[in-house]
């Protein structure tokens, strides 16, 4: 089913058990007033009694006026909201903030893409929405994939407009840094030539090479006195890093095998 726009732009209304997003408008002796940030700012109430599991002497001990905070929905009566912070878990708590934050990161670079074609925000936001929701997700999914290989490909498959497109992406790559997952370890290289030290440079040098034939990945050789050499590589993903470090570990000890010399690796393990 395909999203309509009030899907898209604002939520209407919140349903009971639902985690939302709240801004405190103001502290009352009895509770506080709670302006939901994902309903046009409509307004909630939080009973002293939800605030915390424990006696609460002070409300604003926990919350303040201005505060963002997460809250769950009790009850919805005669069009009034009735909202709990204590009965908001940690993981709920943490899962919406990402949620939110993402939500918002991905609205502003809607709003960036918009101001660079010159057209209306609500008319931008609209179209890559619906796309990037349905295809991807979330709004900020969508813009992450833009900055990945095949980005335009990727794109013009769910239906983004070709106009669009390079703008989506320059606005991607301006403004999203994906983290990099880092995997090494120490490289062994041995040679009794009287050349030796230029057999080795040059096996180094094929490995370092092989690992910027991979797209998207970093890679950096440190000496740690001979014979003894660290490979580092930084990707996108695990299955990219490993890859490139493999290859690159197999050219280095094949061309030091091929002059009389002997190579071997360590795989270091990362602790999590």
């Amino acid at each position: 089913m395909g999203l309509r726009m009030n899907d898209i732009a604002e939520k209407r209304l919140p349903k009971p058990n639902e985690v939302v997003i709240g801004t405190v408008k103001s502290i009352v002796p009895t509770g506080a007033y709670i302006t939901l940030d994902e309903y046009n700012g409509i307004e909630a109430y939080v009973h002293i009694s939800e605030i915390s599991s424990t006696w609460v002497h002070n409300i604003r001990d926990y919350i303040k006026e201005k505060q963002k905070a997460v809250f769950k929905v009790i009850d919805i009566k005669d069009g009034d909201i009735f909202l709990s912070l204590r009965r908001v878990t940690s993981a709920e708590k943490k899962e919406k903030m990402t949620q939110w934050k993402r939500n918002q990161k991905g609205k502003k670079l809607v709003e960036i893409v918009a101001q660079r074609i010159g057209k209306d925000f609500q008319e931008v936001y609209f179209t890559i929405s619906r796309l990037f929701i349905e295809n991807y997700g979330d709004l900020l999914s969508g813009f992450e994939k833009a900055i990945t290989e095949q980005a335009e490909y990727n794109l013009e498959k769910i239906g983004i407009p070709k106009q669009l497109i390079p703008v989506i992406i320059s606005v991607a790559r301006d403004n999203i840094k994906l983290p990099e997952v880092h995997v090494y370890g120490i490289l062994q290289l041995s040679s009794n030539k009287p050349n030796g030290v230029k057999l080795i440079k040059e096996a180094l040098i094929n490995a370092e090479e092989e690992g910027k034939k991979h797209s998207g990945v970093k890679v950096n050789i440190f000496t740690l006195g001979a014979p003894k050499y660290r490979l580092d590589v930084r990707a996108q993903s695990y299955k990219e890093a490993e890859e490139a470090l493999s290859k690159m570990v197999n050219i280095a000890i094949s061309t030091i095998k091929k002059s009389g010399g002997t190579g071997m690796f360590i795989r270091i393990k990362q602790s999590k």
